[in-house]
């Protein structure tokens, strides 16, 4: 049994060693939000702890759960059983991932059977591919694993959609919690030298916050952008390996002058303060932080959004992402909004007005505290 209702109740977070910036995020907000009333602990669901992710857990007051048996592994009973009696000191159990989806199936196995804590399994979007996740052996071993969890958690509605028809879950299981951020940090005044490159009078900045991944057609992106009037620039924060190639791209087309890659920032909202629209550049991982942030900074968005975070935006910024599949999409939206600054206006405002009503993280805690406090049957 749980030992919740004698002592500090202990949640488990069961998360892959390559957990993004988003279930990271997610774990710091609720950790932070619901206060100093729980104990939080991990396990890293496939392979040794990375240091990163230690790291990152340790400052968020995270502790390891020492003495957990590996999660991944070959399909057998005892496997199962071992997993499920380590669930049981625990008050709940988060799991993240189709890597920690063998912590779901042992939980519905023995749940009865050892009065194991509920479990709430948490899928964010993130990198998300429908193709492979509706997969025939994904798909069947997802509905046997979350026969009898207590929930899922899921980012957006596209993904609850998907839990409903592809995993046959009952709409009384989905929880759709979205990701949120500190929406006020992100509304601030522009100061023109808050990176390296400073904003002259009279530019305006289509700009990203990314790591240049190779993965990206960044040769696309420069020539989406080249049709753009001269008193428009296009500022890339991040690094990667891809900054050679960029510079080449933007060499190549004699506009190198008006290509900028200041590197990383420490205030994100300060560089978004300075830009004019929000890039989404076909074929690399859109970053549903960046899109948030971009937000709630009041910015309209241009490029590509992958299906399971095309609800993020306000409806007219939606319609005008819609089809921009490849850098043809790019350069048609990019061109529409360098070309109208009351649209620009429009649809920033619209999208700051969205983020601040439905992914401001006092919501998502908020959200959490009564999941948490319905499974554990009390308040903390």
């Amino acid at each position: 049994m749980s030992e919740a209702g004698q002592h500090t109740p202990r949640i488990l977070h069961c998360l892959p060693a390559g957990a993004g910036d988003v279930t990271l995020h997610r774990i710091r907000e609720v950790v932070a939000g619901l206060g100093a009333g729980l104990r939080h602990e991990f396990v890293v669901a496939d392979g040794a702890d990375p240091a990163e992710l230690l790291d990152a857990l340790a400052a968020l007051g995270v502790r390891p759960a020492n003495g957990f048996p590996e999660v991944r592994g070959g399909f057998g009973p005892r496997r199962f059983a071992r997993l499920a009696k380590a669930m049981q000191p625990y008050g709940l159990v988060f799991s993240y991932g189709w890597p920690a989806i063998d912590l779901a199936m042992a939980h519905t196995l023995f749940c009865d059977s050892m009065s194991l804590p509920q479990l709430f399994h948490h899928e964010d979007g993130e990198g998300w591919d429908a193709r492979r996740e509706a997969g025939v052996r994904r798909k069947w071993y997802r509905r046997l694993a979350f026969g009898k969890i207590d929930g899922i958690v899921v980012a957006t509605s596209a993904l609850a959609s998907f839990a409903s028809e592809e995993w046959q879950q009952p709409k009384r299981r989905i929880h759709n919690i979205p990701t949120a951020i500190d929406t006020v940090s992100f509304d601030r005044p522009a100061r023109l030298d808050a990176l390296r490159v400073r904003k002259r009078e009279g530019e305006h900045w289509a700009g990203l916050i990314a790591p240049l991944d190779r993965s990206v057609d960044w040769s696309g992106v420069i020539e989406a952008f080249n049709a753009l009037p001269e008193q428009w620039h296009l500022v890339i924060v991040g690094e990667g390996r891809a900054r050679d190639a960029i510079l080449s791209a933007a060499a190549e087309l004699e506009i190198s002058h008006r290509v900028h890659l200041p590197g990383t920032v420490r205030d994100r909202a300060e560089a978004l303060a300075l830009f004019d629209m929000y890039l989404l550049p076909p074929g690399g991982s859109t970053q549903t932080l960046g899109v948030l942030e971009a937000m709630a900074a009041g910015l309209p968005l241009a490029g590509h959004l992958p299906a399971a975070l095309a609800d993020l935006p306000c409806d007219a910024n939606r319609e005008l992402l819609a089809g921009a599949n490849g850098k043809g999409g790019l350069a048609n939206g990019l061109k529409l909004l360098a070309e109208d600054t009351q649209l620009r206006r429009k649809l920033g405002e619209a999208n700051r007005e969205r983020a601040r009503a439905q992914f401001d993280r006092s919501q998502m805690v908020e959200r959490y505290r009564g999941l948490v406090a319905a499974a554990l049957g009390r308040e903390f």
